[in-house]
């Protein structure tokens, strides 16, 4: 079986140029970056209904934060909710929320409004997080700043566990390095409450719920309205880089979503996931598949295992001037990339998308049957039973009515190829 996702990254339509220098840049004054974001955000609303018309799986989003010439993406689940509202079939996942920038019960909170809006189409993808001004600025609340990798690392395992408590318990209490649920000065003198807890209705006493025998009433527990209308919860989704990543996803539970590098990578991290979840006896957040075996990089029934974004785009629907701007697009992220390197390494880094479209496997880059080939490569290379592909067609320098093109002929002229062959 094949599923296909499309993947929206926040990137902005504005129009490029490239300086005297080498380096590209938008040509628009911030106050039209501005414009170009805001109007982005409603052409990632508008992709994903026109996905699910098209027949994609998968819409997914993914958090990004306080970029001046990138990607900037603050909420997908608010994104989601609107697609929601929308949409009946296509799964709503987002990749990710970054654990360390949010408060774990609000994210629980927010998830399960989502997955009810949804009617059950909800999965959540959490990270840690790597923009380093980004997790700076967010995550010195929470213990998540780049500076910090243990800190971070540590935020988002005790944020990791609150969040399925909170998805789960009716009454949820931690006590950890970074967070304190409830408060042990938090009063609650609520005789409304008691007098409920303590009728036969309620299967609770008073006692799961406050300290009654103090001077004062606290909170002993908190209750985390609504739950999850998937039972126990959703589906849970981590990024993974590294075997180390995707070991500790699969020993969770959770399904991978990996980037496209050299397709032999990708291979080895599938290896990785499929031998790790063996290893920990196919643990599943669902009880009724707890410990049962799942197929190789994706069981399409179960809907488990690594899925791929892979970056396309068809040339046989675009123009020359549209291939252009799509190769300049290519080279803004070069430069990005080569301004970042540092003062040692800036000098040595050259910008030439063609040597760059020659020199790896991504992106996946031509007409329908060279994107089927490719495809159906990186299929057998990573040894893939069903297939999962999230495809990527936003590009700098391209636009939304491009992307859409895109979008259509992918459906048209790519997915029916797999789909037929997984028939037979």
């Amino acid at each position: 079986m094949v599923h296909v996702g499309v993947s929206h990254e926040g990137i902005p339509d504005y129009p490029l140029k490239k300086l005297d220098n080498g380096y590209v840049v938008p040509d628009a004054s911030v106050a039209e970056l501005r414009r170009y974001h805001g109007r982005q955000v409603r052409n990632s609303i508008e992709t994903s209904v026109a996905a699910e018309d098209l027949g994609y799986d998968y819409a997914v989003h993914s958090e990004h934060h306080s970029s001046l010439l990138a990607s900037v993406q603050p909420n997908p689940i608010l994104t989601h909710t609107a697609i929601a509202s929308r949409t009946e079939e296509i799964r709503l996942l987002q990749m990710a929320n970054i654990l360390p920038w949010h408060e774990p019960v609000r994210l629980a909170e927010q998830t399960a409004m989502l997955d009810h809006i949804s009617d059950g189409r909800a999965e959540v993808g959490v990270g840690r997080g790597f923009g380093a001004f980004a997790a700076d600025t967010l995550g010195q609340y929470w213990g998540g700043t780049a500076q910090d990798q243990v800190r971070n690392r540590r935020s988002f395992e005790e944020k990791f566990e609150i969040l399925k408590r909170a998805w789960t318990e009716d009454f949820v209490s931690f006590q950890g390095e970074f967070h304190r649920i409830p408060t042990s000065y938090t009063e609650h003198e609520n005789n409304q409450e008691f007098h409920y807890l303590m009728d036969d209705v309620s299967e609770y006493a008073p006692d799961d719920f406050m300290q009654v025998d103090g001077p004062t009433t606290t909170l002993r527990s908190l209750p985390v309205l609504p739950k999850p209308l998937q039972d126990p919860h959703p589906q849970l989704w981590k990024p993974g880089l590294s075997n180390l990543s995707v070991e500790w996803a699969a020993s969770q539970g959770m399904n991978v979503c990996t980037h496209l590098f050299e397709f032999t990578d990708v291979r080895d991290l599938v290896s990785a996931y499929h031998d790790a979840a063996e290893e920990a006896g196919w643990p599943d957040h669902r009880p009724e598949y707890d410990g049962e075996p799942f197929r190789r990089g994706w069981d399409e029934r179960r809907r488990r295992g690594l899925a791929t974004i892979l970056p396309v785009f068809n040339t046989e629907i675009a123009d020359e001037d549209t291939i252009e701007r799509w190769k300049l697009g290519k080279e803004l992220s070069q430069s990005r990339r080569k301004a970042s390197a540092g003062p040692r390494k800036i000098d040595e880094f050259e910008i030439d998308v063609d040597e760059y479209l020659a020199s790896g496997d991504t992106p996946i880059y031509g007409d329908a049957e060279e994107i089927i080939d490719r495809i159906a490569t990186f299929r057998e290379v990573c040894g893939y039973e069903d297939l999962f592909v999230i495809v990527h067609f936003e590009s700098y320098g391209t636009t939304h009515e491009e992307h859409l093109d895109q979008l259509r002929a992918f459906a048209e002229d790519v997915r029916p190829y797999f789909e037929e062959r997984s028939t037979s």
